[in-house]
C-alpha cells in the first residue's frame, strides 16, 4: 500500500507573469484602446508571436502569496459605457488570474488617462515625437 506524501514548496508569481495575464484581459475587454500608450488591438500579435515581449506598460500590480492588487491606467474609446467596461476588466482579471494562478484578485483600480476614437489614436501614435 502507498502513503501519500506531501512535499513541502511553494510557488510565486513574478509581477511579469500577472501584468501579462491582465495585458490579454485589456486585449479581450471591447471599448479598450491602450493601457498607457500600447494599442491593444496589438496585443494578439505579441502573444502569438513568441519573440516579442508583451508590453504591460500602464499596468501596475501588486502580489502577495494570496493575493493580487491591480492598478491600470488605460485609453477608452468613444461613446463606451466606461463603469461597465471597468466592471468587465474587474470580473475578467479575477477570473483569469485566479484560474492560471490560484491567486484572489483583490483590487482593480482603473485610470481613464484618455477617451478618444481609435482613428484619434493611431493618428497620436503615428505622429512624429518631439
Amino acid at each position: 500500500m502507498t502513503e501519500d506524501k506531501s512535499i513541502a514548496g511553494k510557488v510565486t508569481f513574478d509581477d511579469k507573469v500577472i501584468e501579462k495575464i491582465i495585458a490579454r484581459v485589456l486585449e479581450e475587454t471591447p471599448g479598450v484602446i491602450a493601457a498607457k500608450g500600447n494599442f491593444v488591438s496589438d496585443l494578439a500579435q505579441r502573444f502569438s508571436n513568441s519573440n516579442k515581449e508583451v508590453s504591460t506598460d500602464g499596468i501596475d500590480v501588486e502580489v502577495g502569496q494570496e493575493q493580487v492588487a491591480i492598478d491600470l491606467d488605460i485609453i477608452i474609446e468613444y461613446d463606451q459605457d466606461v463603469p461597465e467596461i471597468a466592471e468587465k476588466i474587474s470580473q475578467l482579471a479575477y477570473d483569469e488570474i485566479k484560474l492560471a494562478t490560484g491567486l484572489d484578485v483583490i483590487e482593480v483600480n482603473v485610470n481613464v488617462a484618455d477617451i478618444m476614437s481609435k482613428e484619434e489614436y493611431a493618428k497620436q501614435q503615428a505622429a512624429p515625437k518631439e
